[in-house]
């Protein structure tokens, strides 16, 4: 949950404040994961411009490996809500597993291709009987 809420912009602050001294009240939320969703959220408000001071100066194919992570982080955060952190944490493994497994496929497919190539002409040549 307290990954969604770092796509929040700052000025939801007072409505996260709000939302969970209500959730404390009525019993929906413990104080503690009360408190640390307030601190997390002040934390992504006070920390986002070093991270994007840190973000620009990488190179773009990183930045890319942060956007799959983050990505992969936010599907869980929200899957979470609905199957529960346990499924989700499988689901999340899942989804790594298979960005893994492309880009190793993606990585060797022009090899892949040069090969069929190199197979085609063989086959062509011994059908033709040279």
């Amino acid at each position: 949950m307290q990954n969604l809420l770092s796509f929040l912009p700052a000025e939801f602050l007072p409505l996260v404040i709000i939302l969970v001294a209500f959730g404390i009240m009525l019993g929906l939320v413990r104080l503690k994961t009360g408190i640390g969703i307030i601190v997390g959220f002040l934390l992504s408000i006070l920390l986002a411009p070093m991270i994007g001071a840190v973000l620009d100066q990488l190179p773009w194919w990183l930045n890319l490996l942060v956007l799959a992570f983050t990505g992969i982080a936010f599907v869980q955060a929200f899957a979470s809500i609905f199957i529960g952190s346990r499924a989700s944490d499988t689901m999340a493994g899942s989804l790594a597993a298979d960005l893994v497994r492309f880009m190793i496929r993606a990585l060797f497919f022009p090899l892949r291709m040069v090969a069929a190539g190199i197979g085609a002409v063989i086959r062509h040549v011994s059908l033709r009987g040279y």
